[in-house]
């Protein structure tokens, strides 16, 4: 954290507004009393160059091979042979399967049960402008918009917090991943929004206006139903692959994090190891499901709040909201099940306990 924090936004709140800029609450998403620590937003691309540095500070024990995928999986009773698509093979204990929402790996661990991903329909599009270019009136970043087309997440990215990034949630048809990429790169995405947003209020207008098509990003969110298992004996998923949320909450990439962490202690702990693989990856499924539980919910609740409505559903909707919010201190709502969260408090396993725990 102390290695990335100088490169993005600390905060502690994200402000709730109704389009007319009444305050409608927020949320804690960091505070240093309550939990110890701030959030922070950052561009994912530095989160990445950071990884990448740290296993290079660890090079003479991990090898990355750029443009990998997997073509075959054999897996015995001692280890685990990968083939990939070049024709190699890679050797190991076990197979780690991080590959995300279209993972191979997760078509080895399910065979014919494997689902294929669906696409969500609300399709994520955003972009960004500078801080001085816009009218912010008496709106506080970060900040949710909420009105009856939907809601406008803003967001600073940069320390200073002069770049702002904007995101909405949009009913777009599927395409093809070429045919996303057009409709980001040609100017459609952006002018679908201004269309969306056309009786908006200020500062939407304003930002929509300003901003450049080649700041444009989109997400087009996948989802899978719960699969019966996330491993075999020496084939675990995690992340994505074992399960996927929604970017309404934006814990997906948590999740994934809280993943690896998790199991890097289960396979540091020597006691543990002895209860070998099969027992260690159900022991994993287990905590991490009821853990992923209470997230898919918070999603699903975030995800409801931001869904487009009539203007006479938008006017009461907009009544509970406060009514709810305001059920807590100063308005804002803090889950400590989601930001004190540790890994470190979840269950090794031990020689007292059953295989079944």
């Amino acid at each position: 954290y102390d290695q990335i924090r100088h490169l993005g936004f600390e905060y502690e709140y994200i402000e709730f507004y109704s389009d007319d800029g009444w305050r409608l609450g927020g949320v804690a998403n960091g505070d240093r009393q309550a939990y110890g620590y701030p959030a922070l937003r950052i561009y994912r691309a530095a989160i990445l160059e950071a990884l990448l540095k740290c296993i290079n500070d660890y090079s003479t024990l991990i090898t990355i091979r750029w443009g990998s995928s997997v073509n075959k999986i054999a897996e015995s009773d001692t280890g685990v042979e990968v083939t990939l698509h070049d024709g190699s093979t890679v050797n190991g204990d076990i197979l780690v399967g991080a590959d995300g929402i279209h993972s191979k790996i997760r078509e080895y661990v399910l065979g014919d049960r494997a689902p294929t991903p669906i696409y969500g329909g609300q399709y994520g599009i955003g972009g960004c402008v500078e801080r001085n270019e816009i009218d912010w009136q008496n709106f506080t970043l970060p900040a949710l918009l909420f009105s009856h087309r939907g809601a406008v997440l803003l967001f600073p990215f940069t320390p200073d917090g002069n770049n702002i990034g904007w995101a909405i949630q949009s009913t777009v048809p599927e395409k093809t991943r070429e045919g996303w990429i057009e409709y980001l790169n040609s100017g459609a995405a952006l002018e679908d929004v201004r269309k969306q947003y056309a009786d908006a209020g200020q500062p939407v207008q304003d930002i929509l206006a300003k901003t450049k098509v080649e700041t444009m990003r989109g997400w087009p969110p996948y989802k899978i139903p719960d699969i019966p298992t996330w491993h075999t004996n020496r084939v675990l998923l995690i992340g994505d692959a074992a399960h996927c949320i929604p970017p309404y909450s934006g814990q997906g990439a948590a999740q994934a994090f809280e993943d690896a962490g998790y199991l890097a202690r289960l396979l540091a702990d020597q006691t543990t190891l002895t209860f070998g693989y099969p027992t260690i990856f159900a022991h994993f499924e287990k905590v991490r499901k009821e853990r992923f539980a209470h997230v898919r919910e918070l999603t699903e609740q975030s995800g409801n709040m931001r869904h487009t409505s009539s203007k006479w559903q938008w006017f009461i909707k907009k009544y509970l909201m406060w009514f709810y919010f305001y059920q807590y201190e100063r308005g804002y709502l803090r889950d400590g099940r989601i930001f004190e969260y540790d890994i470190n408090k979840e269950p090794l396993l031990s020689t007292d306990q059953s295989t079944t725990d």
